[in-house]
């Protein structure tokens, strides 16, 4: 990003931490999940690079 060879990229998350909770809470409480789960995705551009 720094070096201008790409102009944005996008991070996502592994969501591991998501699934540990996930299958606590269905397997250990015995609760309810939703049917989706969504994931936090980060745009990272030129104006932002340093801050990531």
């Amino acid at each position: 990003m720094e070096a201008e060879r790409l102009s944005a990229t996008l991070i996502y998350p592994t969501g591991g931490a998501e699934a540990v909770a996930a299958a606590k809470k269905l397997l250990i409480d015995c609760g309810t999940l939703p049917k989706t789960q969504t994931l936090r995705t980060r745009r990272i551009t030129k104006d932002n690079a340093t801050q990531v």
